[in-house]
């Protein structure tokens, strides 16, 4: 695992992009729940059972409690 942040109050989004880029060479994966820029779609196609942890999620938590505007 490589941990990439930035500090807070600064604009860091260039540097995550640039990451992801290297990262993406060697087929890394974001982790889900952190933030990153890939939409849903790419998240999906890196995480072959994302649909299974979705339904299981809801399953577990039909009222979105543990869900955030970023997790949606």
């Amino acid at each position: 695992m490589i941990s990439v942040s930035g500090a807070a109050g600064e604009d860091y989004w260039d540097f995550i992009r640039d990451c992801e880029t290297i990262f993406s060479w060697v087929k890394g994966r974001p982790h889900w729940g952190k933030l990153h820029s890939l939409g849903r779609s790419e998240i999906e196609a890196l995480y072959p059972r994302y649909r299974d942890f979705v339904s299981q999620r809801a399953r577990f938590d039909p009222d979105g409690r543990f869900l955030n505007d970023y997790l949606r």
